[in-house]
């Protein structure tokens, strides 16, 4: 998606600009999504879920040619994958990444994609919202997305999110992120003198992953289940501060 012919968000859905491409997987199923060009030597921006696991990926150019692509690097959290095409860098448009830090309420947006396959397809919105969190995502997918209504309402990556992991798709393959391997809740101080833990703001430690850092710290797991007022807790692990 674009503002004043910029890209300044990436939606997690079906995208296009300046090329759509044809996913294939063996001879039973195809999957259309779209992207753009981000690079001088054919690294494309495209989503995790159209490319990722993919036994063939071929990209269609805007004038038609078709061309196959090389994953380099995929991210299922962020929804985001980097392609490169193997294309003379004189025979194909680069994209103009914008900033999305300056989007702004109110401002025009279009969409280009493909939609069930209709290429050239164009929406026009506004941004509707900006650093939305949605309340029900995962820890680790809570985002601050941009809300438009250029596709209904939608929720789009903003492009700066997607310019700072580009080098790591191409160097690493994937994002690197640190990891502790725990998972729990935030306790308030007003639940724990419930259970007779220390009267302050903490974060339970419920399990802990086999292997990971906070396993070999010595940190302990709980392994009591309780329902508190409907919340169910596994009691008995650390708490940390």
């Amino acid at each position: 998606m674009c503002s004043d012919s910029n890209i300044i968000f990436f939606t997690s859905h079906l995208f296009r600009r300046r090329l759509n491409y044809f996913y294939s997987l063996g001879t039973i199923l195809s999957v259309i999504g779209s992207g753009f060009i981000t690079s001088e030597d054919g690294l494309i921006l495209t989503n995790s879920h159209v490319v990722f696991g993919r036994q063939a990926i071929t990209v269609t150019l805007d004038d038609g040619r078709k061309t196959k692509a090389k994953l380099l690097g995929a991210d299922p959290i962020l929804d985001l994958a980097v392609l490169r095409i193997p294309v003379p860098p004189e025979s194909h448009s680069k994209a103009s990444l914008g900033d999305s830090d300056a989007v702004r309420i109110g401002e025009e947006v279009v969409a280009i994609g493909n939609p069930l396959g209709l290429e050239q397809t164009l929406t026009r919105g506004v941004i509707s919202g900006v650093n939305r969190i949605l309340p029900e995502s995962p820890m680790s997918l809570m985002l601050p997305l941009i809300q438009t209504d250029a596709q209904n309402i939608g929720f789009a990556i903003p492009i700066n999110i997607a310019k700072r992991v580009i080098s790591e798709f191409v160097e690493k393959g994937r994002v690197i992120r640190s990891w502790l391997g725990i998972s729990g809740k935030l306790i308030k101080k007003e639940l724990m003198e419930i259970i007779n833990i220390p009267l302050v703001d903490s974060f339970l430690i419920e399990t802990i992953e086999p292997g990971s850092p906070t396993q070999q710290a010595g940190v302990h797991e709980g392994w009591l289940p309780i329902t508190i007022s409907g919340m169910e807790f596994l009691l008995g692990g650390d708490t940390c501060q």
